[in-house]
C-alpha cells in the first residue's frame, strides 16, 4: 500500500510548508508515501498546455519539499514527459498520474464494460485494447527510452 499527499500550490509558501507539517505526521507511518504535485487540480482541462502547468510548479517548488518520491498530476497528459525531460526534469519525478488523460481514452471502452454489467478488467477484449491505449500516454517513439 502507498499513501499519495496531493497538494495544489496554493497562496505563498502554503504548500511547502503544509507538506513538511504533514511530512513530520507521516513519519510514524507505516505505510510508504509519495508527494502528488498538482499542477491544475481537477481541472478537467487536458490539452497539451496544461502539462506544463505542472511541470512549472515541480521547477518552482523541488527544492523546498519534504524528502520523498515526487508524482506530477494535475493537467498531465501525453505531453507531461516531454516536457519533463525537456526541462531535464525527468529524473525529479517517480511518476506522472494521468487521470482525466487517461479516463478520456478508455471512455468508450468503460463504457462497453459497463453495458456488460462488468468491469474493464473483468473483460479481456476491452481491458488488452485499455492498455494499448494507455500506453500511448507514456510510451512514445520519441520517448521510448524508459518503455
Amino acid at each position: 500500500q502507498l499513501l499519495s499527499v496531493s497538494c495544489p500550490e496554493g497562496p505563498g509558501d502554503a504548500m511547502p510548508h503544509h507538506l513538511w507539517q504533514l511530512h513530520q505526521l507521516l513519519q510514524g507511518c507505516r505505510w510508504p508515501w509519495l508527494w502528488q504535485l498538482d499542477g491544475r487540480p481537477m481541472s478537467g482541462d487536458i490539452g497539451a498546455g496544461t502539462a506544463q502547468a505542472a511541470v512549472n510548479l515541480l521547477q518552482r517548488r523541488r527544492g523546498q519539499l519534504p524528502p520523498g518520491p515526487l508524482q506530477l498530476a494535475g493537467g498531465t497528459n501525453h505531453d507531461s514527459r516531454r516536457r519533463l525531460e525537456r526541462e531535464g526534469l525527468a529524473d525529479a519525478v517517480a511518476g506522472i498520474a494521468y487521470g482525466g488523460s487517461a479516463r478520456k481514452l478508455i471512455q468508450p471502452l468503460l463504457q462497453q464494460a459497463q453495458a456488460r454489467g462488468q468491469a474493464l478488467r473483468a473483460c479481456p477484449d476491452l481491458w488488452g485494447q485499455a492498455l494499448v491505449q494507455l500506453q500511448s500516454l507514456f510510451c512514445r517513439p520519441e520517448l521510448v527510452r524508459n518503455c
